[in-house]
C-alpha cells in the first residue's frame, strides 16, 4: 500500500494483480476541504532488462487500457514507444479525465491493462509479484550446483543474485496523482 499526503487529504492506493497484465488500483480519499481537482496521473512501470553483451538496447511499445466494467472490453488510453537499454522506471502519463472521473464517482477502484509489444526474455515489465513457493525452487536449483561447483568465484555470484532475487519480487507498479482542493466561491 502507497500512502500520499497533500493537506488534510490522504489517499492510500492499494495494486493488485486479478487477470494476467491487469493492474487494479484502489483510492480511499478523506476528503475534509472541498472537492478534488486532479491535475495529473503518472504510472510507473519497472522494466526489467536482461544483462547481456553491450548493445544499443531494444525498442519496445507499452500500451496501457482502462478495462470496462464487465471486463471484456478495454478502453484504450496511452501508448509509449521506448528504447530500453537497462533496467529503469518507466513513466506513463494517464489522462486527468479519467482520475478526474474516478474522484468524483462512488467507485473508487481503476483497473489497467498493459501491454508490451515486443517483449521477450531480454525485457519484461514487472507487473505482479512472485510467490515465494516458485523463489525455494529456484534457490533449492542453485544450491545443488553450488555444491557442484566448489570455487569462490561461483560462490559470489550466487550471492549476488540472491541478494537481488529478495528485492526483485517486492517491486510493483504505482500509480501517482497530483490533485488540489477547487473551492467554489
Amino acid at each position: 500500500m502507497i500512502s500520499f499526503s497533500e493537506g488534510y487529504c490522504v489517499f492510500s492506493i492499494t495494486v493488485e494483480v486479478q487477470k494476467k497484465n491487469v493492474l487494479t488500483f484502489t483510492v480511499n480519499v478523506n476528503n475534509n476541504q472541498g472537492t478534488l481537482e486532479a491535475l495529473g496521473a503518472h504510472l510507473f512501470i519497472l522494466l526489467r532488462k536482461r544483462r547481456r553483451k553491450p548493445r544499443r538496447g531494444k525498442t519496445i511499445t507499452l500500451q496501457v487500457m482502462k478495462v470496462a466494467d464487465n471486463s471484456s472490453n478495454y478502453d484504450f488510453l496511452t501508448i509509449v514507444r521506448t528504447r530500453v537499454k537497462k533496467t529503469r522506471w518507466q513513466k506513463i502519463s494517464l489522462p486527468v479525465t479519467l482520475i478526474q472521473s474516478l474522484l468524483e464517482s462512488n467507485r473508487k477502484t481503476l483497473q489497467l491493462k498493459v501491454m508490451c509489444k515486443r517483449c521477450g526474455k531480454s525485457v519484461k515489465p514487472v507487473l505482479k509479484r512472485g510467490t515465494g513457493r516458485n523463489r525455494l525452487r529456484r534457490r533449492r536449483g542453485k544450491l545443488k550446483k553450488k555444491k557442484q561447483r566448489k570455487s569462490r568465484k561461483n560462490k559470489r555470484k550466487n550471492k549476488k543474485k540472491t541478494r537481488s532475487g529478495k528485492t526483485r519480487d517486492s517491486i510493483r507498479p504505482f500509480l501517482v496523482i497530483s490533485t488540489r482542493y477547487s473551492y467554489y466561491r
